[in-house]
């Protein structure tokens, strides 16, 4: 005979300043989510704190769908251009154009 056992699951939950500054130790297999962090988590190992476990890695932009922009790490701060020219035979769709680069009056 099967018997069913209704229950509730309950994990850890909260933000990641939080649990930085708590440092909890997570059970072994015990969940603890990052609110902020867009549902990422840990899973303890029963012996390393929060600070030193990793993210599952089910939120890696190599296996996930998408990724928060919030959890890539390492991206540039800011998003300069490389350096780089055109001709003015690159250029197409420019009105009223001059080859040195000024704008004439439009006719």
């Amino acid at each position: 005979m099967e018997k069913t056992l209704n229950a509730i699951l309950v994990v850890r939950a909260d933000t990641e300043a939080n649990f930085n500054t708590g440092n909890p130790l997570l059970k072994k297999g015990e969940l603890a989510i990052s609110l902020d962090k867009n549902g990422a988590y840990k899973v303890g190992d029963g012996s390393n704190r929060w600070k030193n476990l990793s993210y599952n890695k089910a939120l890696t932009a190599g296996s996930a769908d998408s990724v928060a922009w919030t959890a890539i790490t390492g991206k540039p701060s800011t998003y300069a251009p490389s350096a780089h020219t055109h001709t003015m035979s690159d250029i197409t769709n420019l009105a009223n154009i001059t080859v040195d680069g000024g704008v004439e009056a439009a006719s």
